[in-house]
């Protein structure tokens, strides 16, 4: 599904990410874990197109991201969904504004249609009856629904996530995990979610890859990665 090939970043003369490789499968659930600074979110930019590669090729559903047109990459885009990582919902528009975004300024689906559309997303994530509301309004939880129902407004093959649990307390975290992998079931999506939480990656992944200072320390499943001892994930080790 998604390939990354020898993916080198650099930002003002300074290397961020460094002879990157990663293959991640169609349908999994897959986490890059590591520490504030290490890279991590970077990649998941240029993954889906926001930084471009200094060096290496990215290919999403064997093609290639660096060498698509505009009308192709708004055809890839489409089909994948972002949640970022403090929702990033527009302040001036309602929750139907926000979520229904992409089809408003990139289809020609009349606003009632569009409206149906948001409803069916906002059901799936717990909240239908919020379409006129303001961001202002809603709780830090309610706004992380909100993001990720614009992220399934056009049923993505792939959802990309940025520190999910972020800035929410426990409970809330809780619930929004189990919406992630409700979603992942539901919607059969291919989902990479970048985090520092351990718990993510102990309970929903398929595979952890840790990046430290801009590379790849190793990549497993959840027990062989504990194993290899990173100081991330130290404290698991001993339990």
């Amino acid at each position: 599904m998604i390939s990354i090939k020898n993916l080198t970043i650099f930002i003002e003369d300074k290397k961020i990410l460094d002879n990157i490789n990663l293959e991640i499968n169609k349908g999994e659930t897959f986490v890059i874990l590591g520490e504030s600074g290490a890279g991590k979110s970077v990649l998941l930019k240029t993954i889906v197109g926001l930084i471009k590669p200094t060096e290496g090729e990215i290919f999403i559903r064997q093609e290639n991201l660096g060498q698509m047109n505009k009308n192709k990459l708004l055809e890839l885009r489409e089909k994948t969904g972002m949640v970022f990582q403090a929702a990033a919902l527009f302040d001036s528009m309602t929750v139907c504004q926000n979520v229904g975004f992409f089809l408003f300024e990139h289809t020609n689906l009349s606003d009632e249609e569009i409206r149906e559309r948001v409803k069916k997303s906002l059901h799936a994530v717990g909240l239908e009856n919020i379409l006129d509301e303001m961001p202002e309004h809603l709780s830090g939880g309610m706004k992380k629904r909100v993001g990720i129902a614009r992220a399934l407004i056009n049923q993505p093959e792939i959802i990309f996530y940025d520190e999910p649990t972020a800035g929410l307390d426990p409970v809330t975290s809780a619930s929004i995990l189990e919406l992630i992998e409700k979603i992942h079931k539901e919607y059969q999506t291919t989902d990479v979610i970048v985090t520092h939480d351990l718990e993510i990656a102990r309970k929903f992944s398929d595979r952890v890859a840790i990046i430290d200072n801009g590379k790849i320390f190793t990549i497993g499943i959840w027990q062989e990665v504990v194993k290899i001892g990173h100081p991330i994930v130290s404290q698991e080790k001993n339990k």
